[in-house]
């Protein structure tokens, strides 16, 4: 997995394209392991729900506004929710140690915010603890 550094924030210059690209921490990790679906005989590749989960877990973490905060995390609980949880806890096991912290803090709060997912929030914060 490509981690973003704090210091690559800077915009980069694509001259044939004549635009700036911001790279956006947390972003590549939607692009490790995507998986193929097929929609009337069109494949599309979309990021595997357990990257996605836990990208979501991480941006939910970050956010200012609570409404987007909100939506952030219950995106990620109803995705990891019908992932295998050994895949979600062998993902979380190679992530830097403030990333861990961070979901591990926000799957804390969710049991606050998303009262109907407290059980499944505690359960995943559990078994993610465990992997420490």
């Amino acid at each position: 997995m490509c981690i973003r550094d704090r210091g690559e924030e800077k915009a980069k210059e694509i001259k044939k394209l004549s635009v700036k690209a911001t790279p956006l921490r947390f972003v590549d990790m939607l692009f490790k392991d995507p998986i193929k679906i097929r929609e009337e005989g069109v494949a599309v590749l979309v990021p595997n729900p357990v990257c996605f989960g836990i990208h979501k877990l991480l941006i939910s973490a970050r956010r200012k506004n609570k409404e987007k905060k909100r939506k952030d995390l219950e995106q990620a609980m109803f995705t990891l929710e019908v992932c295998d949880i050994k895949r979600v806890a062998d993902y979380y096991s190679g992530l830097p140690k403030p990333w861990k912290r961070s979901i591990l803090r926000t799957l804390e709060a969710a049991k606050m915010l998303l009262p109907l997912q407290e059980k499944y929030a505690s359960g995943l914060f559990i078994t993610l603890q465990a992997t420490q």
